[in-house]
């Protein structure tokens, strides 16, 4: 996180100020941009972008492995583990 969290703006004036601040900061770095919608109650990621890259991004390499499934015998509800507390509260 670049600076502090912006609450109730009433335009994206500041956003723009502290986005060209950070790219100073950072033009080699990858930088997010994310909005909250505090309509709602909740502090959820309503909106989420990248606005800066790097000239020259990294890339990366993905190795595959192919495998066989195992089989399973055992029923899923022998599998589940028992807890005290539920042995508890059904007598």
């Amino acid at each position: 996180m670049f600076g502090l969290p912006m609450f109730d703006l009433k335009d994206a004036a500041g956003v723009i100020t502290e986005l060209t601040s950070c790219r100073k900061t950072f033009p080699q770095h990858y930088i997010r941009l994310m909005a909250f919608d505090s309509t709602r109650g909740v502090e959820s990621i309503v909106m989420s972008f990248i606005v800066n890259r790097p000239s020259k991004e990294p890339g990366c390499r993905l190795a595959r492995q192919e495998v066989e499934a195992a089989a399973c015998t055992t029923p899923c509800t022998a599998m589940r583990p028992t807890s005290p507390k539920a042995n508890a509260t059904s007598k």
